[in-house]
């Protein structure tokens, strides 16, 4: 399993934004309940049943969470390049598979759940930490450091 590494936390006019390095597309899936319906916005991906790029007009018919999940269980090597979802009742994740999700929620308790599943150890320490610096970049190391940084690539580099 992938571990979430990297937090940022934001407001926007509509949505609570999550960003998270360390996490793949399918385990940024796994926050979302199985059974809400979604609507693929965008995909591309280079290892889909021998397209040299597969796009959403590609795919099957996915119309939940579950599905997408399945999907993502049986080609587990797509080459995932680009991934958009509009989730059921507003929220949205995008992503690509080096690791890094963006997730757009409309209840910031959503936000509070997504940190739960992604970082159940630390969540607590993450998430107030998180909303106590909007716009920053936290770190958490595997024994529950957690460094604060301006900017992604000073979180990368450790500062």
């Amino acid at each position: 399993m992938n571990k979430a590494e990297v937090f940022s936390y934001s407001k926007t006019e509509n949505h609570f934004y999550l960003f998270v390095k360390g996490v793949s597309t399918r385990r940024g899936l796994s926050v979302f309940s199985s059974h809400l319906s979604v609507s693929i916005v965008c995909f591309g991906a280079t290892n889909y049943a021998g397209y040299g790029w597969a796009t959403e007009e590609n795919l099957p018919k996915l119309l939940d969470i579950q599905a997408i999940c399945r999907f993502f269980d049986e080609y587990s090597e797509l080459g995932l390049f680009d991934f958009e979802i509009h989730v059921e009742g507003g929220d949205k994740l995008m992503s690509n598979d080096d690791l890094v999700c963006h997730f757009f929620f409309r209840d910031k308790k959503d936000l509070v759940t997504a940190i739960q599943v992604l970082a159940p150890i630390w969540h607590e320490k993450i998430i107030n930490l998180l909303f106590q610096n909007p716009d920053m970049y936290l770190t958490c190391d595997g024994q529950g450091h957690i460094q604060i940084s301006e900017s992604f690539n000073q979180a990368l580099a450790g500062r």
